[in-house]
This record gives C-alpha cells, sequence and structure tokens, in this order.
C-alpha cells in the first residue's frame, strides 16, 4: 500500500451505506461505514499538511484551526 501511495496509484475505496432502525421511532436512517485503511491515509495527509500550513495562516483566522472556531472569534471580535 504505502508503494501505491508513492507513486500515486492509491485509490480510496467507496463507502458502505447501510440502513438501520431508528431508536424508538418508525423508520430507518443511512449509516455510512469508511473503510480503516482509507480513514488512516486520510488523517496522515491531515496531518502533514496541518504541519505544513497551520504555521502560514494569521493568527486572525480561525476556522477549522486547533483551539479555534467562532468562539474564539467572537472573543477577539470582543477584545477589539
Amino acid at each position: 500500500m504505502t508503494q501505491k501511495i508513492k507513486n500515486g496509484s492509491f485509490q480510496f475505496k467507496s463507502v458502505r451505506h447501510i440502513m438501520v432502525l431508528k431508536p424508538n421511532k418508525l423508520g430507518l436512517r443511512s449509516l455510512t461505514i469508511d473503510n480503516l485503511k482509507d480513514k488512516i491515509i486520510q488523517q496522515t495527509i491531515f496531518m502533514i499538511l496541518e504541519q505544513i500550513y497551520e504555521p502560514e495562516f494569521l493568527s486572525t483566522s480561525h476556522g477549522f484551526r486547533p483551539s479555534k472556531g467562532c468562539h474564539s472569534a467572537l472573543k477577539q471580535i470582543k477584545l477589539n
């Protein structure tokens, strides 16, 4: 698998969808099950990209960042 990642031939697998009963209700809901290897590769890519790009972001950028979000943005606005 690592060789496929290195040479660019790795392909993510399709997710599985199963229908499960809703608890205490009538009807079904869709449940999506990802492939474990795909999840591991996605998380690894995320960690690598985060290390590369996190230092480039401004301190005023709050979206989808570690320890930052809408609450930290509101606190920053309140302080200014």
